[in-house]
């Protein structure tokens, strides 16, 4: 689907974390409350980053010199439930993503760039 997947695996070894069981949920688009149900009905759109970004962001944050309380938002893509769904099952997105929130200050002062959040959503395996 896309040119840049990774092996597929599980994004966690436990099956009891919320991340997991958030990307369970968009995966089989299966509602298990209200809330959630509501959240499809609506296709509400989500800012997401990989992980490792964030890993790799907060590492070179702290280890930044004269860099004491600076502020970084840590998101690349935005995608609506629908499609990263869609994406979870080897799909095309129906809409391109969306940049809402910019972490550009993050790449440009801290010497990085987010990966597409595509891969991790491709990678997932329940």
């Amino acid at each position: 689907m896309f040119e840049d997947e990774r092996e597929k695996r599980p994004l966690s070894k436990t099956r009891k974390s919320e991340s997991v069981q958030s990307q369970v949920v968009f995966k089989k688009n299966e509602a298990p409350t209200p809330l959630i149900q509501m959240l499809f009905d609506m296709d509400v759109e989500f800012a997401m980053v990989d992980v490792e970004d964030v890993v790799t962001a907060i590492y070179k944050a702290a280890t930044k010199e004269n860099n004491h309380s600076e502020k970084y938002l840590l998101s690349s893509e935005s995608f609506r439930i629908s499609d990263i769904h869609r994406i979870m099952n080897d799909q095309k997105p129906k809409k391109a993503w969306l940049v809402r929130y910019s972490g550009k200050k993050a790449e440009e002062e801290l010497g990085f760039n987010f990966r597409p959040v595509h891969i991790p959503l491709v990678n997932f395996s329940v």
